[in-house]
């Protein structure tokens, strides 16, 4: 027969089996080791925001302006930490392997986390299912553009043109599987025009062969460098792709008010941190990304770069992402481009 060992539980007088007490001693292990990483105390240790740009482009200048006015939660301090490549993939990759206290977040442009996935096959690369949103903090339109030397004056001209010259159908883009590449073929889909694209590496390589009659036609991000081109006649935006008007381009129609329904693109930039973060760390840091875009200072600097404060928390920034990706996958599929290679 066997004997069953009992020990008496302190301050209860019940008597329980050994083998119980051990099993439960275990849990209570196990708990005291993941309380830890639970209960990480934000900005107790140096942390990162993480861009998948290089330093020194507008994307970085925003992601440090963002950086220095978060240092009040991080009294460790928060560096911003640059990782370029793969088309953004690299700085996901950091993210994931992040402790999820907080203490790890990435800054990113919506292109990256709702287009970037439908174009890559290989890794089954999934970002929204690694990550939190936690704000949405800015918004930018494109434009499309053509020489100040050209006589056209809007998209359906443009969309003419290119049908009667053969020579006329190149767009150069900031890249392949940027948001300004789709809007291309959205616009070749809804015309039947032959639009052909050229990818090059970065917006104002694109922009420059456009001012120097290389590539007709150019749709690029609204920007300062934009603007100024275009203040000074030498270039000319036909059409913006938001859903209303630019305020930094009040006298220039949306795609949507010429009659072409199915270009409304914007790009939206925001904070995300690792998906398992505890609430009540997305919930604090939520809260300060939303007094930073209330501010005039980050306003200013957002409009330095041609945009606009943009402030989403956690449920409507998630339902965003969510909503693009879907919208994306089909488009992205028709265009028929990898970001494989």
């Amino acid at each position: 027969m066997e004997t069953k060992m009992t020990e008496r539980v302190p301050d209860t007088g019940v008597m329980w089996p050994r083998r119980r007490l051990l099993k439960a001693g275990s849990v209570v292990a196990i708990s005291q080791l993941a309380c830890p990483l639970a209960q990480a105390e934000l900005g107790k240790k140096g942390a990162r925001l993480v861009v998948g740009f290089v330093a020194g482009g507008a994307g970085d200048n925003l992601a440090r302006t963002l950086a220095l006015d978060l240092q009040a939660l991080y009294p460790a301090g928060l560096i911003v930490d640059n990782r370029p490549g793969a088309s953004g993939r690299l700085a996901i990759d950091a993210l994931r392997v992040a402790d999820p206290d907080g203490n790890t977040l990435l800054y990113s442009p919506s292109a990256l986390l709702t287009i970037t996935p439908h174009a890559v096959k290989a890794g089954n690369f999934k970002p929204l299912d690694a990550l939190k949103p936690i704000a949405a903090v800015s918004r930018q339109d494109f434009a499309l553009v053509v020489s100040g030397k050209s006589k056209l004056t809007n998209v359906a001209e443009l969309v003419e043109k290119a049908k009667e010259d053969s020579s006329f159908a190149t767009y150069g883009t900031a890249g392949a599987g940027t948001p300004q590449h789709l809007i291309g073929h959205l616009l070749a889909k809804a015309t039947g025009a032959p639009l052909v694209h050229a990818p090059y590496k970065g917006g104002a390589a694109a922009l420059q062969d456009t001012l120097a009659g290389h590539t007709p036609i150019c749709i690029a991000a609204v920007s300062q460098q934009l603007l100024g081109f275009a203040a000074d006649g030498r270039l000319r935006i036909l059409a913006v792709s938001g859903q209303k008007r630019s305020s930094f381009l009040p006298s220039v129609p949306t795609f949507i008010q010429q009659g072409f329904a199915s270009i409304c693109v914007e790009d939206w930039s925001g904070v995300l941190a690792p998906a398992k973060t505890p609430a009540e760390v997305v919930t604090k840091l939520a809260k300060r990304l939303s007094e930073i875009t209330g501010s005039t200072l980050y306003a200013d600097a957002l409009a330095k770069s041609g945009q606009e404060v943009l402030s989403d928390g956690p449920a409507a920034y998630t339902e965003r992402l969510r909503n693009e990706s879907a919208r994306w996958a089909p488009i992205v599929k028709d265009a028929g481009f990898s970001l494989d290679s």
